[in-house]
């Protein structure tokens, strides 16, 4: 009987053991589960966080998109309006200069009308979506740029100036200025492609003109790709002018321009100054230089049959840095001046060196 005690004792005790393993295997199993859970739960929240930070995010994004949509409208109405408001103001201040003209004979009068006038015309011309075209005319383009150009009706039009270059080449460059939209260099570009005339470079200008026409114009003409031509880029040019003949001096600029000069054009001089030259001239300041200045001098006597000479320039004006690398032009276009500039013949087409100025 007492065996049988033990024996139960044994088994009761056995299966507590038992019964405390077992439950703590659950509880172990029971932790892991809401642990797991917990987690899942976490990593879904940290989705659910990410998806709606993504989802306000892009949110964010579509409303700054609107908001900048809106701004260029608002922009673009203002502008528009600005433009609108300067164009009838323009208009008005013509009628009004028109009715001064009408009612003085003061040549001193007319002549500040006539400048104003001149001056409202630039602003206007500002101020609507007009394009002036400067375009330096070939042989070989026939009459297809003209023809292209004025059957485009927006934007607006107008040649500013077609200059007759001869020579056997084609056009094949568009410079545009400040105020002309890229778009519409790029597309006129795209219109005399298709008409045959191969545009292969359309870009901003390179020289600083120092005109406020250039702002407002874009300039089709040929432009040499050659290694020489290339090089020029690392000289620069100041063109002065007095009583210059405009056509002559255009010749000027488009060839100091075509052959890649970094090219600064300045106002006309009203009044000759004591240290301008007496006649054509290009002016060098390092005396290394003054092969470069009569190549420049024989190649603008050639293309305006007009003799330019060179000579070595005082500095007056010019840095020390710049002496290495800069020419100044002296056009001076008076006949009446000390030493006449002289219309001169192929066989004439010589630089000479003169005297310091």
């Amino acid at each position: 009987m007492d065996k049988i005690e033990e024996r139960i004792k044994e088994i009761e005790e056995r299966n507590k053991k038992s019964n405390k393993i077992n439950l703590l295997v659950g509880l172990v199993i029971l932790l892991g589960l809401a642990s797991f859970y917990f987690y899942s739960a976490h990593i879904q929240a940290e989705k659910n966080r990410q998806i709606a930070n993504t989802k306000q995010e892009l949110e964010i994004k579509a409303l700054e998109k609107k908001n900048e949509e809106l701004r260029a409208l608002i922009a673009e109405q203002q502008v528009d309006s600005i433009q609108k408001y300067a164009v009838y103001s323009a208009n008005e201040v013509k009628e009004q200069l028109n009715e001064i003209r009408k009612s003085t004979t003061n040549t001193q009068i007319l002549k500040s009308v006539d400048s104003i006038e001149t001056r409202v015309n630039i602003i206007k011309k500002f101020a609507s979506d007009t394009v002036a075209i400067r375009y330096y005319k070939r042989k070989l383009d026939g009459d297809v740029v003209e023809k292209v150009i004025r059957g485009i009706e927006s934007p607006h039009y107008i040649f500013d100036s077609v200059i007759n270059v001869a020579d056997r080449n084609k056009v094949n460059t568009i410079y545009y200025g400040d105020l002309v939209k890229k778009q519409y260099a790029e597309e006129l570009a795209l219109r005399l492609k298709k008409n045959g005339i191969n545009i292969v470079s359309v870009k901003p200008f390179k020289s600083k003109k120092g005109y406020d026409w250039k702002k407002i114009t874009v300039q089709i003409e040929f432009e040499s790709t050659k290694v020489e031509d290339v090089k020029n880029n690392d000289w620069q040019i100041r063109l002065y002018s007095y009583k210059p003949d405009e056509r002559i001096k255009k010749r000027i600029e488009y060839l100091i321009g075509k052959s890649g000069f970094k090219l600064t054009v300045f106002p006309d001089w009203e009044e000759k100054m004591s240290f301008f030259s007496n006649k054509p001239t290009v002016l060098y300041y390092t005396q290394s230089n003054s092969n470069k200045a009569q190549q420049i001098a024989k190649q603008l006597s050639e293309a305006t049959k007009v003799n330019f000479s060179t000579a070595l320039g005082t500095g007056y004006g010019v840095s020390e840095k710049d002496k290495n690398n800069m020419f100044i032009i002296h056009y001076n276009g008076d006949p009446n001046s000390d030493s006449r500039s002289r219309i001169i013949t192929k066989q004439q087409q010589q630089p000479r060196t003169t005297k310091k100025y």
